[in-house]
């Protein structure tokens, strides 16, 4: 990477999704480790044809709720700022799909 695209990049302003992450969520190596902490609580041993059936099993409802609590634990305030910090960082760590566009 060249010295302009390094400055461009260092004085990019930050996301305003990771406003009041930890370091460790805006590390984005640590990315694919914490996807997997969050997947393996939703890991379960049966299925559900429809979402209504889903919505009325007690254990998956548990593990949801699991999920919930690991997300606040994380430092995730919301469900939609995981969502949104999910997207952003996939995007970051898939450098196919990063772009820098330069200022003309």
């Amino acid at each position: 990477m060249d010295k302009f695209t390094q400055k461009q990049i260092k004085d990019a302003p930050a996301n305003p999704i990771f406003k009041g992450l930890s370091d460790d969520l805006k590390d984005p190596k640590k990315f694919k480790s914490i996807e997997k902490k969050i997947a393996n609580v939703m890991v379960s041993d049966h299925k559900h044809r429809t979402v209504k059936a889903f919505m009325k099993c007690k254990r998956c409802q548990a593990r949801l709720k699991k999920k919930q609590e690991l997300l606040k634990e994380l430092g995730f305030k919301d469900p939609q700022q995981y969502q949104m910090w999910k997207k952003v960082m996939s995007i970051i760590s898939n450098k196919e799909d990063l772009v820098l566009y330069e200022n003309k």
